[in-house]
């Protein structure tokens, strides 16, 4: 008996497709979306104002959305955004406040975390450095300002008898 080899096929196969050139669209060409209609906003947001209000521990944000929910940073950073949404993160925001304040939080973290939450706080903070920074500056100039205006007049002069 005569062996019969297996035909082989000369064509050419597809291509495998890359997974990361799809990741993100849709099969229609629609780009992505990840925000919620405005009801399921509402209800995301009482659902997080319940849960901070049940859980007297939670101190960040992070536990409620990547932990309890297992939303994106990215995407959580839009939610919060929204109008719809916006309110009740606000309501949350002062919790976690209350409970650095009230010392619920241990200390070394708490003081962390007050800048996150406090805007009030941060914004003071942020005017404090920009002060600093400004007198800073001023006291490292080499030169007082009517030494540096008669050196640009100086050579203001110098350019002109050049020209």
């Amino acid at each position: 008996m005569a062996k019969v080899s297996p035909k082989v096929s000369t064509a050419a196969k597809p291509a495998k497709k890359n997974p990361a050139e799809s990741y993100g669209k849709h099969p229609g060409g629609a780009p992505r979306t990840v925000t919620p209609p405005k009801d399921e906003l509402q209800k995301l947001g009482e659902d997080m104002v319940e849960w901070f209000l049940n859980n007297a521990e939670a101190d960040h944000f992070t536990e409620y959305y990547s932990i309890h929910k297992g939303i994106l940073r990215k995407d959580w950073n839009s939610l919060r955004e929204k109008p719809e949404f916006t309110p009740y993160y606000e309501k949350c925001r002062n919790i976690i406040l209350k409970r650095l304040k009230a010392g619920s939080v241990k200390e070394g973290i708490a003081h962390r975390y007050l800048s996150l939450v406090d805007t009030e706080l941060r914004d003071h903070e942020r005017s404090i450095k920009i002060e600093d920074a400004e007198i800073k500056a001023k006291e490292n100039m080499p030169f007082s300002e009517a030494d540096v205006d008669k050196f640009k007049l100086m050579m203001s002069q110098l350019h002109k008898l050049q020209s």
